[in-house]
């Protein structure tokens, strides 16, 4: 009786081992491989933004990659040019840099990109927001 219990305690520590290393060699796996990862249709980027491919749009870039969220706004918003969401008067075009209008995500979830949570910002306004404390 004793035998077989530590028998099982023995082969039960022998599985929990094997998962543990199967997570660790898939999280090192993860690690090595390029920042885009791959899914039908949409790329998910380092920054936790929604790149599609493969668009016909204003704003995509020369290889044909736009971030979803952008274009939402854009198409919620139109060419502009448009004034800052937070009030600081800036007036925002739709250009590359620091510069250009930022999209900001009224709920910080760079991954919710309904028209409705998207709205246009300056770099400084949409950087100096700050995130409420949960």
């Amino acid at each position: 009786m004793a035998n077989s219990c530590a028998e099982k305690r023995r082969q039960k520590r022998e599985r929990e081992r094997a998962e543990h290393l199967a997570r660790v060699a898939e999280y090192r796996l993860r690690l090595k491989q390029p920042q885009v990862k791959r899914r039908s249709h949409r790329n998910w980027w380092a920054g936790n933004y929604v790149i599609l491919r493969g668009v016909k749009h204003p704003l995509a870039w020369k290889n044909g990659y736009i971030a979803e969220h952008q274009m939402v706004l854009y198409d919620k918003i139109g060419l502009g040019p448009h004034l800052c969401h937070w009030g600081c008067g800036r007036l925002l075009h739709w250009r590359r840099g620091l510069a250009g209008l930022t999209v900001d995500h009224l709920n910080w979830d760079s991954m919710d990109n309904r028209p409705e949570n998207l709205v246009p910002a300056c770099w400084p306004c949409n950087k100096d927001r700050k995130r409420p404390r949960v």
